[in-house]
């Protein structure tokens, strides 16, 4: 389990390491940086928007002048973003981009620092669970005014991720790209020892049916190093809330102000994940803190099915060691609980001295195809379902079945979805992983996990109030 944690803080850590690329053409956000003087005060911008028309802008329409985008990711993401902005720009020569882009180590940091200095970018990439905390501080700008002109267009995306991000009445961000909860299984261990390999369909329950007949069949042939099934730490928004949700309960409450989930709901929730290991058909923690920093217990091939996200993929087709199929993570046992997540979420900032441009900017980002073929699955699978559909052109088998399943997800989305990320909910998580693992152990009980993560999880939300 301690291994499998670190699973998590090592992909943070990976993301933090990656440096900013430089090209010849572009240029440090210190030295692009426009002065202060060319960027026009908050009140005046409403203003200028408040008397300009409404008018549909169509997509012949010049897309003129001065623009900040700004961005985290590796060096290729930073090629490919650069890359698709740039062939934009030669559609609409008018138009200025200055690109400030780095690693993700100390990107938030300048971020809050250009924002209190009244110097933000127009656009920016921003985490798909703090995007709260900026519309509270009056940092985003709603984009209703450019999805009501027709700069916007949103209808090829999922409305109930769209609606994550809006407050109000209002949409704050588009996101990038769509992950879901895929369950993935060992085709190698199930053939091994006959079993039948799970379908998109089944409910919880019937994996866990599934995975203890496995581990008795592993057992029954002398094979006592395989388990029906792992659990995969960190999944606080995604396999702690789907129980919850199945159960009938929620995170938090409606204004997302503080936690809902210290209830009967969150209990049994709690220990319904636990119950594989409980009941010795999941791989015990003290043999996961025995795999290598980022490798899973299904990765290792201690497990015959594992639930985590889709983009988990691309590490398991990257290993030789056994075959392996994925479905569609289980139903729960009263709702579908099937959602899309984003990758990461473009947001329009309300210094923005250009809205307009930003507007026009990530309508072709996430909208156009030459933009998706430039792009691939930089910011994750890409989140315009007609735009999914179209690329699956020179993929691999894999990525070819990655988006089928991510594209049949959309069937079953609505039954059953989250509610939205609160104020402080990155330190919340970090706050549950730790908990998660001394519950794993059992070091603390059902209950007392509940009550610590109820108490930090208010503390920590109070103090953006």
């Amino acid at each position: 389990m301690k291994k499998q944690i670190s699973l998590f803080l090592s992909i943070v850590l990976v993301l933090m390491s990656l440096a900013a690329c430089q090209t010849a053409k572009e240029t440090t956000p210190k030295e692009t940086t426009p002065p202060a003087t060319e960027e026009k005060p908050a009140a005046e911008q409403k203003q200028t928007q408040k008397t300009e028309p409404e008018a549909k802008v169509s997509e012949k329409a010049a897309v003129e002048g001065n623009l900040r985008f700004m961005w985290w990711g590796g060096e290729s993401r930073h090629k490919a973003t650069v890359e698709a902005v740039d062939a934009f720009i030669k559609k609409n020569p008018g138009l200025n981009v200055t690109y400030e882009y780095s690693g993700f180590g100390g990107y938030f940091d300048k971020l809050l620092t250009q924002m209190a200095g009244n110097n933000a970018p127009d656009l920016v990439q921003l985490s798909f669970a703090a995007v709260n905390e900026y519309i509270v501080r009056g940092q985003l700008q709603p984009l209703n005014e450019f999805i009501d002109n027709g700069t916007l267009d949103i209808s090829q995306l999922d409305q109930t991720l769209l609606d994550t991000y809006k407050v109000d009445g209002k949409y704050y961000a588009i996101p990038t790209g769509v992950n879901t909860l895929f369950l993935y299984y060992n085709k190698t261990l199930f053939d091994k020892y006959g079993i039948e390999y799970p379908v998109t369909g089944m409910t919880i329950d019937e994996v866990y049916v599934r995975a203890k007949e496995f581990t008795d069949a592993a057992r029954a042939a002398g094979d006592q190093n395989v388990w029906g099934i792992s659990v995969a730490t960190g999944g606080f928004e995604t396999i702690f809330q789907r129980n919850v949700i199945d159960f009938g309960g929620q995170l938090w409450n409606d204004d997302l102000s503080a936690a809902a989930f210290n209830n009967e709901a969150g209990k049994a929730a709690l220990e319904y994940i636990k119950k594989p290991l409980d009941e010795g058909y999941c791989v015990p923690p003290e043999v996961a803190a025995g795999n290598p920093a980022g490798v899973s217990s299904f990765g290792m091939g201690y497990s015959a099915m594992e639930i985590t996200n889709s983009t988990a993929a691309a590490s398991y087709a990257a290993q030789k060691e056994f075959e392996w199929g994925t479905v569609l993570a289980p139903f729960g046992n009263h709702h579908k609980v099937t959602w899309y997540q984003p990758s990461q979420v473009f947001c329009i900032t309300s210094q923005s001295a250009n809205p307009q441009a930003a507007a026009a900017v990530l309508n072709y980002l996430i909208n156009d195809e030459e933009a998706a073929g430039i792009l691939g699955f930089e910011r994750g699978i890409p989140a315009n379902s007609q735009i999914r559909k179209m690329a699956q052109e020179n993929k691999a088998d894999w990525e070819k079945r990655q988006l089928d399943l991510v594209n049949e997800a959309g069937k079953y989305t609505g039954d059953g979805t989250p509610m939205g990320y609160p104020m402080g909910f990155l330190e919340i998580l970090t706050e549950y992983v730790r908990l998660e693992e001394a519950y794993a152990y059992g070091k603390i009980s059902t209950q007392e996990m509940l009550d610590s993560l109820e108490s930090f999880a208010n503390d920590t939300i109070s103090k953006f109030k």
